[in-house]
This record gives structure tokens, sequence and C-alpha cells, in this order.
């Protein structure tokens, strides 16, 4: 089996889950024949799912909040105040 469709079956199995958690507590991921005709089959967690993806939205809200510092705008002149909030808050 390509390596790249495999990655690919996973990408699309990981993207529909999350779309699922953002209103149940938990997916369930299941793929068939992913490699060597084993089966995929997971249930994943919501908070398990947010901490996977903590460091990557630190990371971002770290890159928004330097740009804007960067571009001399204040968070009020151009970013929508949830937007704001959102970046600072301490939710992640």
């Amino acid at each position: 089996m390509d390596n790249k469709r495999c990655i690919v079956r996973m990408l699309e199995g990981v993207e529909k889950a999350r779309k699922m958690l953002s209103s149940v507590s938990d997916a369930q991921i299941n793929i068939d024949y992913l490699l060597n005709e084993e089966d995929l089959v997971r249930v994943l967690k919501k908070d398990e799912f947010e901490a996977i993806i903590e460091p990557y939205i630190r990371r971002f809200s770290k890159l928004v909040n330097d740009t804007i510092m960067l571009s001399g705008k204040s968070t009020k002149d151009g970013c929508h105040h949830s937007c704001y909030n959102l970046f600072n808050s301490n939710v992640f």
C-alpha cells in the first residue's frame, strides 16, 4: 500500500473526527484496510484532542499577537473583540 494514501486516509479520518468533536464529547475514527489490511478503530475524546492541539494553538496565538504588535496596530484597531479574547485567554 502506498504510504501517501495511508496518510491521506488518516488525515481524512482525523478531520471528520475534529468536526464531530465540535458538537460531541467523543468521536469514533474508523478507517478500513488502512495498512496491510489492518483497520484503524479508535475513539478520540474531545479533551484528548484539545491536549494534542494545545501546543499548536499556543504557537499560533503567539504568532498572531506578535504580528499585531509588529504592525504597530492595536488589537482593538483591527481585530474583532472576540478574536482578541480568544488569543489572550487561558483556554489553551
